[in-house]
């Protein structure tokens, strides 16, 4: 993954507190995907006599399969 660059703040763009906001959302639904990830994550639970295809699942959900 590439840093990010961030802005050069200037007289012709982007306000430092706009930019700022953005910056803040982006955050925040960030925030908000990584929670409904987690809650949707493969849990044993839900393979209860197939232990076996949970694991499986769960390396899928992680992207480790």
């Amino acid at each position: 993954m590439k840093p990010l660059v961030l802005p050069q703040v200037n007289l012709n763009g982007t306000t430092r507190e706009r930019l700022v906001e953005q910056q803040c959302a982006v955050m925040e639904h960030l925030r908000a995907t990584y929670a409904a990830m987690c809650e949707a994550a493969p849990h044993g639970r839900d393979y209860h006599l197939r232990p076996e295809e949970y694991h499986e699942a769960r390396a899928a959900w992680n992207g480790s399969a």
